[in-house]
């Protein structure tokens, strides 16, 4: 592994967190641009067929990972530091052979399966994107063993700049030529900027890590399954309380307010991109000030990071709906509708902003069975309430629950730290330990 001379751990771990942050904020405005092109060029219901398609194969893609992640994460992290190569190369390599195996099957049935619960508008489209699933999948595990490995800044180059930016150019091609844009040429050119972007792993894994571990001869070990099913579920709760939006709407409504919700998720992520950098920058302090029983500059740094949340997604949201208001001449009025459901997702996103503490805090101090009883609970509120909401309202009724039921996981999240950890938050930065 290539090493500068005299770099420490933590002074690779703040590269790695300060190279996040970057790279985010750059991810976020080139896919932001991608969307106002593809909307222009595709159209609501276009761009509503895209995004289903895209959805649907992100979704298996990463449930193909089965649990391995989070496992490789874990494990690499501890043998790494003891030369255990064998074991190591043991693990990927099952991983990545369970992968391929999970994404090539669940394509094959998701080809066949998906189409009849989506607006028929779709079916090709949908279809062409279960190609898809196997390069998000093998591209995730190339991340996760660059992290094993402390290579947090390698490990989101592909993801957050090669691809978007591989895609944006695509997409940029299709508007020049013009006539070749449609919801299956653009989920086409995202196969290609998937592909790409794994070969972009590749290449990172082999030059950025100890290539003892790669060389090795190391047989695959069914074992290593067993271990990841548990973190499969977790990680399937997660993927599903981040998705189901989407999925309840492609299966209650059409393409079209599929599109209009999309577009507006699109906007709404600039403010939540504030809520997640949040959560990434303080998460290890939470973890340090929480072991050392520092509860009185736990709470104030928690007031802090909430007022300076609220203050800056009030900013960015004010910001977002004037551009939208800008943007409607250009992408297409029909947009326009778009305006209600992205207010209201802007609002649940910047009041998540202020309410983050509860996720933190149970994860750090190892409550992980009440975080999964409280992502659950918002699930099924949020299935119940897209089932009675969007037949009526469509993309406004699922932003309503998404509305609510991310300010239910929020508040039972502090509830929860509350109760087991006894940390009230207060609404003072200056509030006395």
């Amino acid at each position: 592994m290539r090493l500068r001379h005299g770099e420490g751990h933590g002074e690779r771990l703040f590269r790695g967190a300060a190279g996040s942050f970057g790279l985010q904020v750059a991810s976020t405005a080139i896919s932001l641009a991608t969307a106002i092109l593809l909307a222009r060029l595709l159209g609501a219901t276009g761009y509503g067929v895209y995004s289903l398609g895209m959805i649907w194969a992100n979704l298996l893609g990463l449930v193909a990972c089965l649990g391995f992640p989070q496992l490789i994460v874990r494990e690499i992290a501890g043998l790494a530091p003891k030369a255990e190569w064998h074991a190591v190369a043991s693990l990927v390599r099952t991983a990545f052979a369970a992968t391929l195996t999970a994404a090539v099957l669940l394509a094959g049935v998701g080809a066949l399966t998906v189409p009849a619960l989506v607006d028929s508008a779709g079916t090709l489209a949908i279809v062409l994107s279960m190609s898809i699933v196997v390069p998000i999948g093998l591209q995730r595990l190339g991340e996760t063993v660059l992290l094993g490995f402390e290579r947090p800044l390698e490990s989101y180059l592909p993801e957050r700049l090669i691809r978007p930016l591989v895609f944006l150019a695509l997409v940029a091609l299709l508007a020049a030529v013009g006539s070749g844009a449609s919801p299956e040429a653009a989920i086409l050119a995202h196969l290609l900027a998937y592909v790409l972007s794994l070969a972009g792993v590749v290449w990172l894994v082999t030059r950025r890590t100890p290539d003892q571990w790669w060389r090795e001869k190391a047989p695959l070990d069914a074992s290593h399954l067993a271990r990841t099913l548990p973190l499969l579920a977790t990680g399937l709760m997660t993927l599903l309380s981040t998705r189901l939006d989407v999925l309840m709407l492609g299966a209650l409504a059409d393409a079209e307010a599929v599109g209009h919700y999309r577009f507006a998720a699109q906007l709404a992520a600039l403010p939540l991109m504030i809520a997640t950098s949040t959560q990434a920058v303080v998460s290890p302090l939470i973890a340090r000030y929480h072991a050392e029983g520092r509860l009185g500059d736990l709470r104030r740094l928690l007031a802090r990071m909430a007022a300076g949340a609220a203050i800056a997604t009030l900013a960015v949201s004010a910001a977002v709906l004037a551009l939208f208001g800008l943007l409607v001449p250009v992408i297409g009025s029909s947009f326009a509708e778009a305006h209600l459901p992205l207010v209201i997702l802007m609002l649940a996103y910047a009041l998540s902003a202020i309410l983050f503490a509860g996720l933190p805090l149970l994860i750090m101090s190892g409550h992980v069975g009440a975080v999964a009883a409280a992502s659950g609970t918002a699930i099924a509120v949020n299935v119940v309430l897209n089932y009675l909401l969007v037949p009526r309202y469509g993309a406004t009724g699922t932003a309503l629950a998404t509305l609510v039921s991310l300010m239910l996981l929020n508040g039972l999240h502090l509830w929860n730290a509350q109760r087991r950890l006894g940390l009230i938050v207060p609404t003072s930065p200056n509030a006395p330990a």
